[in-house]
C-alpha cells in the first residue's frame, strides 16, 4: 500500500506497520488516502473532507465564537488562522483535520481534528470537535464525531482515542453528570491553563475500540 508524501511517521519501521494496519472499505477511499493522506468520510448526516485554503473564512469566524475560544483557550486572529491552515493541509498527517459538511446541502457545520496518531501504540489524541453555533443541538456534531471515531477504530485500527474538556466549555456539565455515554471520564487535571485572568481545569475523556456506546450509534436507524 503506497502512502505518498506521508509525514505521519518518521520511523521507517512504524511506517511499515502503518502500511499493514490501515484498511479501506472502498477503492474510492483508498485513492483518497493515497492522494491526500486520509480519506473523505461519510456519516449519517455529514461528510468529513480535508480542510482547504478556501475554508479559512469559515474557520476564522468559528474560532471567534466565545464558546469555541473557551474550548481552545486561545484568541486566534487571521494571521494565526493562515498558519494553522498550513499545518492542517492534507499531506500533514501527524494532525488530521476535516471540515464537516451537511450532506443534504453542503453547509459547513464544524471542524473535526484528530491529533498525534501513533500506530505503534494504537492511540491518538487529543481529538477536537468545534461546531458552528447555528448547527448545535441537531446531532450533526455527534454524527461528525462518530464518523471520525469509526475511521480511527475501524480503518486506522487504533485502540484508544482521547481528548479533554475544559471547565466552563460546551458539554462539560453533561460530561460530569454522565450524559455523554460514549465518553469514558478519566479524571480532572486541576489548574492546567491560565486564561483571561483565571486558572482553568480540564477533564480527560477517552473512547476505546471495543466500547459498545460508539458502535451502537451505527446500529441505530437514521
Amino acid at each position: 500500500m503506497d502512502f505518498q508524501d506521508n509525514r505521519f511517521l518518521n520511523d521507517s519501521d512504524e511506517q511499515t506497520m502503518a502500511d499493514q494496519i490501515v484498511k479501506f472499505p472502498t477503492l474510492k477511499e483508498k485513492k483518497w488516502h493515497q492522494r491526500f493522506g486520509y480519506p473523505m468520510l461519510t456519516g449519517k448526516q455529514v461528510r468529513l473532507r480535508p480542510i482547504a485554503q478556501s475554508d479559512g473564512s469559515f474557520i476564522s469566524e468559528l474560532f471567534q465564537d466565545p464558546d469555541v475560544v473557551w474550548s481552545i483557550l486561545d484568541d486566534i486572529d487571521s494571521v494565526n488562522i493562515n498558519e494553522w491552515l498550513y499545518t492542517k493541509q492534507p499531506n500533514s498527517n501527524m494532525s488530521l483535520a476535516w471540515i464537516a459538511e451537511r450532506i443534504s446541502d453542503g453547509a459547513r457545520i464544524a471542524v473535526v481534528m484528530l491529533e498525534d496518531v501513533h500506530f505503534r501504540f494504537r492511540r491518538a489524541g487529543p481529538w477536537g470537535l468545534f461546531v458552528a453555533k447555528e448547527y448545535r443541538k441537531q446531532r450533526l456534531g455527534l454524527d461528525a464525531e462518530m464518523t471520525m471515531l469509526r475511521y480511527a477504530f475501524d480503518y486506522l485500527n487504533l485502540n484508544r482515542v482521547w481528548s479533554y474538556m475544559r471547565d466552563g466549555s460546551q458539554g462539560t456539565e453533561r460530561l460530569l453528570s454522565g450524559k455523554i455515554p460514549h465518553l469514558s471520564f478519566e479524571g480532572t487535571q486541576k489548574q492546567v491553563y491560565f486564561f483571561r485572568g483565571q486558572w482553568v481545569d480540564q477533564h480527560l475523556v477517552a473512547v476505546f475500540a471495543d466500547d459498545q456506546a460508539w458502535k451502537g450509534y451505527w446500529e441505530e436507524k437514521r
